[in-house]
C-alpha cells in the first residue's frame, strides 16, 4: 500500500499500525485521504456542499418566486444537491448554448446582465463556490426564462381584470424531470414551450421590426401647428409627413422628398397606415391621423410587448379548427391547420365596458340568431340615443314588440324618459325594474355566433308605482359603429 505510506500527512502510529494490518485490500484503496482532498478541490463531494450551501436560508432566489425556489431546492435536495451543470470543474457545453438561445429570444424574461459566461461570473471567488453559485444561479435563469416562454412573463389578472382564461400550468420539478429524462434534449424542449402559431411567430419578426427602428433612432413627431392634409394639396408640412411614414415604412414616391405636393403614392401610404391603426382610411391627415402618427417608436414596442404577453398567456392546446377574436381589430377569425380560413367584423364592448378575454368550446351554430342585448346595453347604450333622437330605434332598423312577440309597438308611444327614471330608482334601491329585452338579425352576414343573456327580473318582484310592459326590439339591420 504505497500511497498510503508516502502521504505528506502525519499519522498516529497505532493508527497507521491497524490500517496496514487490518484493512483489506479494496477497502484500502478507498480510503485514500489524499485522493478525496484531490476530489474535494477538483469538486466532487465538496461540490454537492457547496451547491447545498446555495440553498441554505434562502427562502427566495434572484429570479424565481417563493413557489419556484422552493420547488427547485427540493429538486436538488431529491438528487442528494448532485449538480446538473458541471462537468469536469466546468461548466458544461449546453450553458453556452441555452444562453445563447435566451439572448436570441425576445423578451425572455431574464435580465440581460445575468446571461454571462463562467469566465465572467465572480472571478474572484473560491474556484468551488464559485462553481457552486452559478450552478443555481444558472437554474434560476433557465427556469425564469422556460416560466416566461411556457405562461407568460406576468400574471395575467395583475395586469387585465378582464382575462377570464385559466392561467397555463408551469411546474419547476416537472420542467426538469422531463429534461432528466432525456427522451427530448433541453434545447428542443425550450424552443417548443413559447406558442408555435404562425400569429405569434409574425408578431415576434413585428418586434424586432420595431426594434431595428427605434434602434435608428425612431422618427419625429409631426409639428403641432400641422393643419389637415387633403389628397392633391400643397403643404409645407408634407416633406414632414413624407419623412415620417419612410422612418416606419418602405413607399415608393414619385415626388422628391422636398416637395410640398400631397401626391397620390403618399395618400396611399397614409390610407394604408389609417387602415393599420383602425382610422377610416381616406387619406385625410386630420386630427386623429396626426395624432396616430405621433405615437412614439416606443410606445409602438409597449403595444407590441403587451400583445406577445397575451399569446404566452393562452392555451396551447388549440384544435385544428378554432376561432379567435381580435377584440382591438373588431375582426373574428376562422383558423384552420393554422392559417386563416375566413374572417369577418364583429362587435365588442367599449372601453368603458371591455369584453372579457374568455376560451370557450362551440357546441353548436346558429344562423341569423335574434340576440337579446343585456340591460346594461339597454340602460347605457340604446336609452340615451333614443331619447336624444325619439326616432333612433327607427333609424338604425330596430322593431319593438312585446316581449312574446304577438304584437309590434311604436317607439313613440312608449315613455322612455318614465321608463328611464324609473329603472334607476329601481336599481338606486336595489330593487329589481322590468327591462325591455332587444334582439338583433344581422341580414349581412351568412354567420354568427350566438351569445345570450339572462332576462331582465320580474316587475313583481317589488312593488312599482306603475305596471310595466316588456318590450322585445328586433333589429333589421346593422349600420357599422352603431354599437361601438
Amino acid at each position: 500500500m504505497p500511497s498510503l505510506i508516502s502521504m505528506p500527512i502525519a499519522l498516529p502510529a497505532t493508527l497507521l499500525a491497524a490500517l496496514l494490518l487490518s484493512a483489506p485490500a479494496p477497502v484500502a484503496a478507498v480510503y485514500d485521504p489524499l485522493g478525496d482532498l484531490d476530489r474535494s478541490l477538483r469538486g466532487g463531494g465538496g461540490l454537492e456542499q457547496s451547491i447545498r450551501q446555495q440553498f441554505q436560508g434562502r427562502r427566495q432566489g434572484g429570479l424565481l418566486a417563493a413557489a419556484d425556489w422552493a420547488a427547485l431546492a427540493k429538486f436538488y435536495q431529491e438528487r442528494d444537491y448532485k449538480s446538473l451543470w458541471i462537468e469536469r470543474n466546468r461548466p458544461s457545453a449546453l450553458v453556452a448554448e441555452v444562453l445563447q438561445l435566451i439572448r436570441e429570444t425576445p423578451l425572455h424574461g431574464v435580465d440581460s446582465a445575468l446571461l454571462v459566461e463562467f469566465r465572467d461570473f465572480q472571478p474572484s471567488t473560491p474556484e468551488r463556490t464559485r462553481l457552486a453559485s452559478y450552478e443555481v444561479q444558472f437554474s434560476e435563469v433557465l427556469l425564469a426564462y422556460a416560466r416566461a416562454m411556457a405562461a407568460g412573463r406576468f400574471p395575467p389578472k395583475q395586469y387585465d381584470a378582464d382575462w377570464l382564461i385559466k392561467p397555463r400550468p408551469f411546474s419547476v420539478q416537472g420542467f426538469l424531470g422531463q429534461m432528466l429524462k432525456g427522451e427530448k434534449s433541453l434545447l428542443q424542449l425550450l424552443k417548443e414551450l413559447p406558442p408555435q402559431h404562425a400569429a405569434y411567430q409574425r408578431l415576434l419578426k413585428v418586434y424586432g421590426y420595431y426594434r431595428t427602428i427605434a434602434e435608428r433612432g425612431g422618427w419625429s413627431p409631426l409639428p403641432a401647428q400641422m393643419e389637415s392634409l387633403k389628397p392633391g394639396q400643397n403643404s409645407r408640412w408634407t416633406p414632414a409627413l413624407r419623412q415620417r411614414l419612410r422612418a416606419e415604412f418602405s413607399f415608393h414616391s414619385l415626388e422628391p422628398d422636398d416637395s410640398s405636393r400631397y401626391e397620390p403614392d403618399l395618400v396611399a401610404a397614409v390610407k394604408a397606415f389609417q387602415w393599420r391603426n383602425g382610422l377610416g382610411a381616406d387619406g385625410v391627415v386630420g386630427p386623429a391621423t396626426r395624432a396616430a402618427l405621433n405615437v412614439t417608436v416606443e410606445e409602438r414596442l409597449r403595444d407590441l410587448v403587451a400583445s406577445i404577453e397575451r399569446w404566452r398567456w393562452l392555451p396551447r392546446n388549440l384544435d385544428d379548427r378554432f376561432i379567435m377574436v381580435n377584440i382591438p381589430a373588431f375582426e373574428l377569425t376562422l383558423y384552420q391547420a393554422d392559417r386563416e380560413f375566413w374572417k369577418t367584423r364583429v362587435i365588442v364592448g367599449s372601453k368603458q365596458r371591455p369584453s372579457p378575454s374568455i376560451e370557450s368550446r362551440i357546441s353548436q351554430l346558429k344562423v341569423n340568431p335574434d340576440w337579446h342585448v343585456p340591460e346594461s346595453i339597454t340602460l347605457k347604450d340604446l336609452l340615451p340615443k333614443q331619447l336624444s333622437n325619439p326616432r333612433y330605434l327607427t333609424q338604425a332598423g330596430y322593431q319593438v314588440f312585446l316581449r312574446d312577440r304577438s304584437q309590434e309597438i311604436d317607439p313613440s308611444e312608449i315613455d322612455w324618459a318614465y321608463y328611464q327614471t324609473a329603472a334607476l330608482a329601481a336599481s338606486s334601491s336595489r330593487c329589481p325594474a322590468p327591462t325591455p329585452s332587444f334582439s338583433t338579425t344581422p341580414r349581412a352576414r351568412p354567420y354568427s355566433t350566438a351569445t345570450s343573456a339572462p332576462s331582465a327580473p320580474a316587475a313583481s318582484a317589488c312593488r312599482s308605482p306603475t305596471s310595466w310592459q316588456a318590450y322585445c326590439l328586433r333589429r333589421l339591420s346593422h349600420k357599422r359603429g352603431d354599437d361601438r
